[in-house]
């Protein structure tokens, strides 16, 4: 009753003051990109660009209003192809990812509170645990502005920089979430990741390829999450979408063969890319085929054994200097268990403690003491709890989603949610950290949250429990 009651209170104040509470957004969010694009109209050179910038951006929002779904592929070519980001007089800038997200978030909730009058979110057991996460964050921000050591944190935009990366990626999810409304826009997602992702892989593997695609393409191909999704969507279509033409389904295990070709041989040092890709395949196949991937697993464990690719490169020292790093980051996270540090506070925090006889700056490489590091046990239990909720939702829509696009995009966002998982423990992939990855890594990363909110507008469809609710 109380729960109820507080939903129809706030329900009650969103239709009294929404639309005012939207015009004032609005304007912040103009104030606030006019004092970042004013030094390119100061010397008259940016101003073309502003005035192309914006009425493109006016015209886009117009095209989103009518067709929401649209942006979902349109953000996936942006973020692998468009060059544009924004400097912030940090050592990161807002790229084009970032600003799309925002925007795509910024027509939702105009439409919610501006024209339907009401703030609706899907009766889904992935939303609250997000909405956990975003305000356990907020706390940490707040938390963090004290002092642990007797050391100079991250400055105010660093601290921001890091607590926007966990909003951004909580509004990727919710967006893709709430705005697909069919298989439509779903299915565009996923096609252009896999086109896009397999015309670079060729590139690669074609003589004299490489020097093209990698000076069209952008960060996103550098970096874990992006190999991981590519491999999942394309094993998955190829192994379970029969609907496909023969040809197209072994069009789809090429690019993922490709893929994984490019990772084991042309960068085979690169463990947090060809490990994490693998068990996301890995796991896809073992759910449908299970004797089968037991059979290929300890054959491919023990040619992974033999050929010593775990000690290829710098992994050896790599994985010393780790070590010794999250012993380093246990002694910081003790200082404050609950909430942590804040965002981007620790990397200040780390020349306290010498590792390996040096006091300098470093980050954990690992996304999960990278969130108890900056939220805490609170920040890790919501994220955990996230991850474990999304897989839920997968494992019921496997045997409900239609055969088809949509079973094999439930099997595939499996994979990569088990990808995702096993990229967080190399690297900061999949909540990028200010001071490493950076704002750069979020073109990557918000394919995992995209990916994940298609599942539960799948959930909507075919999971259906109760209509909307006011929230």
């Amino acid at each position: 009753m109380a729960a109820r009651a507080w939903r129809q209170r706030a329900s009650d104040f969103l239709v009294d003051y929404g639309p005012t509470l939207v015009r004032l957004a609005i304007a912040a969010a103009t104030l606030l990109f006019s004092a970042i694009l004013a030094p390119m109209a100061a010397d008259g050179r940016g101003l073309p660009w502003l005035v192309i910038g914006g009425g493109l951006a006016l015209a886009g929002a117009a095209v989103l209003l009518r067709w929401p779904g649209l942006g979902f592929p349109v953000l996936i070519f942006s973020s692998l192809l468009i060059p544009f980001d924004l400097g912030t007089g940090t050592q990161t800038s807002i790229n084009v990812a970032v600003l799309l997200v925002a925007g795509l978030t910024g027509l939702w909730v105009w439409d919610m509170v501006a024209r339907e009058r009401r703030l609706t979110l899907a009766p889904s057991r992935t939303v609250p645990p997000i909405l956990a996460f975003v305000v356990v964050a907020l706390l940490a921000l707040g938390f963090g502005q004290l002092r642990w050591l007797p050391l100079q944190g991250a400055s105010i935009p660093a601290q921001l920089g890091g607590f926007s990366i966990f909003l951004f990626s909580a509004c990727a999810f919710l967006v893709s979430a709430h705005r697909i409304t069919d298989e439509r826009p779903l299915r565009w997602m996923v096609w252009t990741l896999i086109i896009l992702g397999g015309i670079y892989v060729v590139g690669v593997v074609v003589p004299g390829g490489a020097r093209l695609v990698n000076r069209t393409f952008q960060r996103p191909v550098d970096d874990s999450l992006f190999w991981v999704w590519l491999v999942a969507m394309s094993v998955s279509q190829a192994l379970i979408n029969r609907r496909l033409p023969t040809g197209a389904r072994l069009g789809l295990a090429g690019v993922a063969l490709a893929s994984m070709y490019v990772m084991f041989v042309v960068r085979q040092s690169w463990t947090s890319g060809w490990l994490p890709a693998l068990a996301a395949a890995y796991l896809i196949l073992f759910l449908r085929m299970p004797r089968l991937a037991i059979v290929a697993g300890a054959l491919g464990g023990v040619a992974l054994l033999a050929s010593n690719i775990f000690f290829a490169g710098d992994n050896t020292y790599s994985m010393e200097t780790r070590l010794e790093a999250w012993r380093i980051m246990a002694e910081l996270i003790k200082r404050s268990p609950i909430l942590g540090l804040g965002p981007s506070n620790y990397y200040f925090y780390t020349p306290y403690y010498s590792i390996l006889g040096y006091y300098v700056q470093f980050n954990s490489h690992n996304n999960y003491i990278d969130i108890l590091a900056q939220t805490g046990l609170a920040g890790l239990a919501c994220f955990s709890w996230f991850c474990w909720e999304v897989g839920r939702v997968g494992w019921r829509l496997r045997a409900k989603a239609p055969a088809g696009f949509s079973q094999a995009y439930v099997y595939g966002v499996l994979g990569g949610l088990a990808g995702t998982l096993a990229a967080g423990m190399f690297g900061d992939w999949v909540l990028p950290f200010v001071y490493n990855v950076g704002m750069a890594g979020f073109r990557a990363s918000m394919l995992a949250w995209l990916f994940f909110g298609g599942l539960v507008a799948l959930e909507r469809l075919y999971l259906p429990t109760e209509k909307h609710v006011p929230a």
